[in-house]
């Protein structure tokens, strides 16, 4: 669902990864943020759902295993970080805005 493409204005260190939705939407992963963008791609399958429909959030024992399993260092710190881009993915799950989340 997603074409990388590295940014062509960013130095090697540091590069970026401009990547596609499958609805067209283009959006930038930062370098600092590749390997838990990463780690929540991993994911795509450890989702819980509501008993009454919807998503509710990724399974975070599952989470924590595929942390283990790739051996990823500053767990506390991905983790976080995951946490955050599941927030914008179960708004958009949802049909809600980020504003709504943190209103």
């Amino acid at each position: 669902w997603a074409k990388p493409a590295i940014d062509p204005n960013a130095r090697a260190a540091v590069a970026s990864a401009i990547l596609m939705d499958s609805d067209g939407f283009e959006f930038v992963v930062e370098h600092d943020n590749w390997e838990a963008f990463r780690l929540f791609v991993s994911c795509a399958t450890q989702w819980r759902l509501k008993p009454m429909g919807g998503v509710q959030g990724i399974d975070y024992t599952s989470l924590e295993s595929i942390m283990r399993m790739q051996g990823v260092k500053h767990r506390p710190e991905r983790f976080d970080q995951v946490r955050l881009i599941e927030r914008g993915a179960l708004a958009r799950f949802n049909g809600v805005s980020l504003g709504d989340l943190y209103g």
